[in-house]
């Protein structure tokens, strides 16, 4: 998932196709959402809706408690708790574990971090695709937590005046650098992070491409790396070679043009990158065990 193209696609309506929601934001063009809510003991139901978005979350509880439930984990949060919750995280509000609360709400996306590719991929991307970093529970006892929440509470108290944006944007930068700094990934997360790039750089390449003649050096050039790194890439994240991938790639492309068009054999064999019918109908007969036409007339 590329969060730095996500967010300009699809524009329309409360969910995208992937079935992230897309949050109706302070600002059209700035994708920030700031807020002091008070939550009665007897809120509206419609709180408790899980959700999940491409945006990162900030709460803090001013006073009371509130209940939240993160990846099905349920959480209680008092008065000078938080949480942050990551990008792309099952999430909501929970009636059964809180009582009147008064909270800060801090919600932006990403893509407000930077307009650099270096930036993204060295400072934004080790938190947003850190899997074992689903939330974090913020204390005021906890020094960089509480250094965390006075930029949130800041940001959210902050009152608007002409050039508030640019203030709130400047917070937003220290609030992340706070956050990076403590939870910067490990040399050994690094390298694995940088090969998952690699790796998604080439399988992006093999997906655009897959109708045109494709060469193991097409792909490593994708990927900027050599042939033995390509193919141990490969092995070792997707779990079989280069030349497989691609093959398994088309012969699925194949399978949807089988049952979603009237296209003929030997047009699905070329339309999938394959020089004829015959090695085509070879190659998909070793994977389904039949050939094209019984398969699409099983479909």
């Amino acid at each position: 998932m590329d969060y730095f193209d996500l967010y300009y696609r699809n524009q329309f309506g409360r969910f995208r196709k992937d079935r992230y929601e897309r949050l109706i934001y302070d600002k059209d063009g700035l994708c920030i959402m700031r807020r002091i809510n008070d939550i009665s003991a007897e809120f509206d139901l419609s709180f408790e809706l899980i959700h999940f978005h491409e945006d990162v979350e900030f709460i803090y509880i001013i006073s009371g408690s509130a209940g939240y439930i993160v990846n099905g984990k349920k959480i209680k949060l008092h008065a000078g708790e938080g949480i942050f919750v990551n990008a792309g995280q099952l999430h909501c509000i929970t009636k059964e574990l809180s009582e009147a609360c008064r909270l800060y709400c801090l919600i932006f996306h990403p893509t407000l971090l930077t307009a650099s590719r270096f930036v993204a991929e060295n400072y934004i991307e080790p938190i947003l695709m850190n899997p074992a970093l689903e939330y974090i529970l913020l204390s005021e006892k906890t020094p960089w937590h509480k250094k965390l929440i006075d930029e949130i509470g800041y940001i959210c108290e902050l009152e608007a005046t002409d050039d508030s944006d640019l203030a709130v944007l400047g917070h937003i930068h220290l609030l992340w650098q706070i956050l990076y700094q403590n939870n910067a990934p490990t040399p050994e997360t690094q390298k694995k992070l940088s090969h998952l790039s690699t790796i998604r750089e080439m399988v992006l390449y093999i997906e655009k491409h897959f109708n045109e003649p494709i060469t193991l050096d097409d792909i490593c050039n994708a990927g900027h790396i050599g042939k033995t790194c390509c193919t141990n890439y490969f092995k070792k994240y997707l779990y079989r070679s280069p030349n497989a991938f691609l093959n398994e790639y088309r012969l699925k492309k194949a399978t949807e043009y089988l049952c979603n068009t009237d296209m003929n054999i030997t047009e699905i064999a070329y339309a999938c990158g394959y020089n004829g019918a015959s090695y085509f109908t070879e190659k998909f007969r070793e994977k389904y065990n039949l050939t094209p036409s019984e398969y699409r007339k099983m479909s």
